[in-house]
Formats: structure tokens, sequence, C-alpha cells
């Protein structure tokens, strides 16, 4: 019966390995989870960054409907858009914003061939 002990230490070995690996340096920092704040004062940071969003000319669909999420002034911005320019804009538009004290961003760039609408 010694070979169905090994796999159980040879598979828990595995198992370590990444583990192991969780504190190596990441590129990009992690953006943290936020639950919306029900705030009238965050409701209403969320409101105004989103009639920005949807009043800018010249952002795409994506970057219209990126998700905002807003607690104690703390924004993060989650979505899609169409390149690094479309990115900073979008994120500029959200610090003109009364009430914005910190911005996140998870904002990814899609190549253009993947929206053929833009």
């Amino acid at each position: 019966m010694p070979f169905p002990f090994r796999a159980v230490v040879l598979s828990s070995a595995v198992a370590l390995v990444p583990v192991a690996g969780a504190n190596a340096q990441i590129d990009e920092p992690e953006v943290p989870t936020l639950e919306q704040g029900r705030a009238p004062s965050d409701a209403q940071i969320t409101q105004n960054i989103r009639r920005a969003l949807t009043s800018t000319d010249g952002f795409s669909v994506d970057a219209r409907n990126v998700q905002i999420t807003t607690r104690d002034g703390h924004v993060i911005l989650r979505g899609q858009v169409r390149n690094d320019a479309e990115r900073e804009a979008v994120i500029t538009a959200a610090r003109r914003v009364p009430g914005v004290e910190h911005i996140d961003q998870d904002l990814e760039v899609q190549p253009m061939d993947r929206h053929p609408d833009y």
C-alpha cells in the first residue's frame, strides 16, 4: 500500500508550488474589490461619472458602459476600452466629478478587430 501514500504526498507537494510563488511581484497592481456604497453621495458620484461617460462624444460603447463602483469617494472603474487614449480619457472624466477622492482602474484595451462597430 505504499503507492497510494506516495501519490498523496506528491499531489500535496505539487499543490504547494503555486502557493510558494504567490508573493511574486506582479506587473500590474491588483484592483481591490469594493462594494457600492449606500450613501447618497456614493450614488451621486456614480451617476455623475456615468453621465460624464455617456455624454462625451467619441467614447466607444464599451467605454460608455464601464462598471463604476463608488464607496466613500473611492471609485473603481472596470471594463473594456478601445485604446490607451480612451482609457486615460475615461479616468480623466471620472476624476473631474466632484467628490471623487481616489480612482483605481481595471480597464482593458481591446483590439479594434474584436469590435467591428468602432
